[in-house]
């Protein structure tokens, strides 16, 4: 695959570079949140997150679009919906689906807890810091009873579906 690169994320830079460790291009970055590669309209394209927006850009570095959000974006998830790239951005406050393919916010979803996200591509979700309450990529609310002293591990993909696991964390006396 001739486009075989990697980003490389420092505090206000980010860096594509090709596998015999070439830079090919270089981005202002707010140093929080990884860039995504992605093929949009078959087209090789970053989705470059900085502070409170996100660029799209093609492989030479062109803007192809910009996406300005109300609060900083904390995590990006890339998936696909009906057949359309999709990114989830989770800003501090607000939680958007855009639609890469027809430049276009699908939803928005006000926040009023801290969310994280845990991404899974299409089954990606984002849950509370009290991790009772579950947020997924359609909107869909879902309340959690995570019994006392358990805490979120990691999540993985099974036969369709997402499954989350829970911990007690080791008690030392």
């Amino acid at each position: 695959n001739k486009h075989q690169d990697i980003s490389i994320l420092f505090e206000d830079t980010i860096l594509i570079v090709d596998k015999q460790g070439r830079i090919l291009n270089h981005f202002k970055t707010s140093g929080a949140v990884h860039p995504i590669r992605c093929r949009i309209k078959n087209k090789v394209s970053f989705l470059i997150p900085n502070t409170n927006l996100m660029e799209v850009v093609d492989y030479d570095g062109k803007v192809l679009s910009t996406y300005s959000f109300s609060s900083d974006i904390k995590d990006m998830v890339l998936f696909n919906e009906k057949g359309k790239k999709h990114v989830a951005v989770l800003c501090e406050k607000m939680f958007f689906i855009i639609n890469l393919d027809r430049k276009r916010t699908a939803r928005k979803i006000q926040l009023s807890d801290t969310y994280k996200l845990i991404k899974l591509s299409d089954k990606s979700v984002i849950m509370n810091a009290s991790e009772s309450k579950i947020l997924n990529l359609a909107g869909n609310k879902i309340d959690c009873a995570v019994p006392r002293g358990y805490r979120y591990k990691t999540a993985y993909r099974s036969q369709g579906a997402m499954h989350m696991i829970f911990a007690k964390d080791k008690v030392y006396v």
